[in-house]
């Protein structure tokens, strides 16, 4: 199966290890500290234009994206 992230974008379920709400997970020092990590090793790929709602931690890659964390779960094909 394939979790649509939207912007014609797709990834493997198998490949996603966590589909976080940033609301939730950002204030966090951890995950703050995970993020800029990321973004300085070129892991980290925001697929939205404006403030990311979703951080989906893969085994090769993270995603920021827009939609809510909600939304990309029940976007299963």
């Amino acid at each position: 199966m394939y979790l649509i992230l939207g912007r014609d974008e797709g990834v493997p379920e198998d490949e996603v290890i966590g589909v976080f709400d940033l609301d939730n997970v950002s204030w966090s020092h951890k995950t703050r500290e995970y993020l800029s990590a990321a973004e300085k090793s070129g892991r980290l790929r925001q697929l939205s234009d404006g403030l990311p709602k979703t951080l989906i931690v893969m085994t090769e890659r993270d995603i920021l994206a827009q939609a809510s964390s909600t939304r990309l779960t029940a976007r299963k094909i």
